[in-house]
């Protein structure tokens, strides 16, 4: 089996990847900034990665020896980095690191690169998904083995219905898109088993079950103990809205326009796996903290 090398392993994938190569007992390395957060327990679910890596690599990836390290790592590079909350950005993050990272895995001869974009990565117009398009490119035309994963919705990013300070409405699309929601270990398991081992190419995946925006609201509202409603909001409102965020916060606005287009969109891929949405809501709110601010803990 091949050497892995994680890229953003701290987050909610990565975490996955990780615990997963551990327990097939492959080799695996683990590219964090901070190892102190990584071994302790991630949000929603995502298990600690103390005593899994077989290394750990410390530092931050848009740095080319925190790269050109991690790439000496392993034959097959996996990245699940991504821009998440207050930060750099997309650009910074999505394609300028997960960049430094492939021309450094180019440089040590890694076999094959493995990336984790999202379902319809060709046709979205918001900052996150044009930097995660933009790298995609890249990497295919790169001498290495490419292979493009995009996911639909991660149940992390729903597990945020659960934190909403206004559980009774949620906003969404009028045309309440279809989704195909995937678990973090069940998309671990697809790319460490499922992907060919030379075998270029892209792969729209999502997990065992397929619902409308508004049955994941429901669903929600009805973990919650409280009567929920789906609120269509249209489009001329949401792009208002987002322009009036971007004055105070355009990383937050980045993120606004994110699920504008994903709530515009219907994003189905290939069933995989076996957990349920229902099940991970139900065990995400017993067990779920009572503080902390609700967008800025899910980590991709």
């Amino acid at each position: 089996m091949d050497s892995v090398v994680v890229v953003g392993a701290s987050g909610y994938l990565g975490r996955h990847v990780v615990a997963s190569a551990a327990e097939a007992g492959r080799e695996v390395h683990a590219v964090v900034r901070d190892r102190g957060r990584a071994e302790a327990p991630g949000p929603f679910g995502a298990p600690p990665l103390a005593g899994r890596p077989s290394s750990w690599v410390i530092g931050d990836v848009t740095d080319p020896d925190v790269a050109a390290r991690a790439a000496a790592r392993g034959d097959w590079v996996i990245s699940a980095l991504g821009a998440t909350g207050p930060g750099p950005g997309p650009w910074a993050v999505d394609f300028r690191g997960n960049l430094t990272v492939l021309d450094a895995a180019l440089r040590q001869g890694v076999r094959r690169f493995t990336y984790t974009g999202v379902l319809g990565l060709d046709e979205g117009d918001p900052p996150l998904v044009r930097a995660k398009a933009a790298f995609a490119a890249v990497l295919r035309r790169s001498a290495v083995c490419a292979q493009v994963v995009n996911p639909s919705a991660f149940f992390s990013d729903l597990g945020l219905l659960l934190r909403s300070p206004l559980p009774q409405w949620v906003p969404g699309s009028p045309r309440d898109p279809r989704m195909s929601p995937i678990h973090g270990a069940d998309l671990a398991e697809f790319i460490l088993t499922s992907l060919p081992d030379s075998a270029e190419g892209t792969w729209d995946v999502g997990g065992p079950e397929t619902l409308r925006w508004s049955e994941v609201v429901a669903l929600a509202g009805r973990v919650r103990g409280v009567r929920t409603r789906f609120l269509p909001i249209p489009a001329s409102v949401g792009s208002a809205a987002s322009r009036l965020v971007r004055l105070v916060s355009p990383p937050a606005a980045d993120g606004v326009d994110f699920l504008r287009w994903t709530l515009s969109r219907d994003q189905v891929g290939s069933p995989t796996g076996r957990h349920r949405l229902a099940d991970f809501l139900d065990q995400e709110q017993r067990g779920r903290p009572r503080r902390g601010h609700p967008w800025h803990t899910v980590q991709r």
